[in-house]
């Protein structure tokens, strides 16, 4: 909760104006934002904003997960009542007094928590914004364990059409949090694939502003096969995609909502104490309400650890403190997003608005 609390802050700052000028913003290295922050007007059209992640958005348990979720827009809601298997823990509030069970199969009867609809830091932010007396209109395109590349491409489920509702309003501002580790080398990370990141953010902005559709492939969008299929760890990193991936047709529909002057800002993730000390591997408990973690021995099958004692083997950083770990960690996020806000198209526009520096705050 207080990590939220943390990111609705930093989001109050920088798209309120609430803090002033741009010089007013944290003190955290961040990328100054290309032009002013978003102002709501006291009065007539509300400011649109949408926030696209997953569980570090929505907020993963109750209570945050549910709060302020009647006046804000979670646009994955409807995508649940379809295909409700994609969030895995999708039935009944899973909040006292209406727990709920949920038969998955003939044989396993399990406990059902992250009731949508959601509110998480997008219904936090709404509450700020009024408290402040602002005029903004707050939506959240969310899914667990979602990259980038999952919301434009859709590849958790067909169903669940994440680039759909990145292009359902026009936006005056859109924030970016991608999987939390994902921006980091493989080598050091369990989800590490930054070229993908950096890749995916750029085309959602692009997206975000120009709108272009059409078909594609993904050896288009990285360049070549050869770059597309390019070993996560390679020395000139890819994505480390397969050859069906990379040919793979995609039809990606023209946004008509499309606008040049939205703001894009990403959010810098933090840094994740899992990853920098001995533990075991887990997993949600799905007999529980709030899926507490349980020891998970096939540790993931041994891609982050191994799988006959359930111990994680990947740590991020070899200092002697926790601390020092954790500071390699932050520091590195911080490069990476900053490097990335601070891209140029071809005509020499900046693509984003600013990071939010929540993992350096926090």
């Amino acid at each position: 909760m207080r990590i939220k609390l943390v990111l609705s802050v930093l989001l109050a700052l920088w798209l309120s104006g609430c803090g002033g000028s741009g010089s007013d913003a944290p003190a955290a290295a961040v990328v100054p934002p290309a032009t002013a922050p978003v102002a709501a007007p006291w009065s007539g059209e509300p400011v649109q904003i949408l926030f696209v992640g997953n569980s570090y958005t929505f907020g993963r348990v109750a209570p945050a997960m549910q709060y302020n979720n009647t006046n804000v827009s979670d646009l994955t809601a409807r995508f649940n009542e379809i295909s409700p298997a994609t969030n895995a823990y999708s039935v009944g509030s899973g909040v006292a007094p209406f727990p709920c069970a949920i038969a998955f199969t003939t044989t396993l009867t399990v406990g059902c928590f992250e009731a949508k609809p959601w509110g998480g830091v997008p219904g936090i932010f709404k509450a700020l914004t009024e408290q402040a007396g602002l005029n903004y209109s707050v939506s959240l395109s969310t899914r667990n364990a979602a990259t980038l590349r999952g919301h434009f491409l859709n590849t958790g489920d067909a169903q669940w059409d994440l680039r759909g509702n990145i292009a359902s309003k026009k936006w005056d501002a859109v924030v970016l949090q991608g999987q939390s580790d994902e921006p980091l080398p493989r080598a050091t990370s369990k989800n590490g694939n930054p070229v993908s990141f950096s890749t995916y953010a750029r085309v959602i902005q692009e997206y975000i502003h120009t709108g272009a559709g059409g078909t594609t492939t993904e050896a288009t969008i990285f360049g070549s096969t050869a770059n597309c299929r390019a070993a996560v760890t390679a020395t000139v990193a890819g994505p480390g995609l397969t050859a069906g991936n990379c040919s793979t047709v995609r039809d990606i529909k023209t946004n008509t909502f499309a606008n040049p002057n939205a703001k894009v800002y990403l959010m810098q993730t933090w840094a994740r104490p899992d990853m920098v000390e001995a533990h075991k591997c887990t997993a949600a408990d799905q007999s529980t309400l709030n899926g507490a973690p349980k020891v998970d021995p096939t540790c993931d099958a041994g891609s982050n650890g191994s799988s006959a004692t359930g111990v994680s083997t990947l740590y991020y950083t070899s200092k002697t403190t926790t601390t020092a770990n954790l500071g390699d960690m932050t520091a590195d996020m911080a490069n990476i997003f900053n490097s990335l806000a601070a891209t140029t198209t071809t005509s020499g526009a900046r693509r984003f608005a600013g990071v939010l520096p929540v993992g350096s705050a926090f």
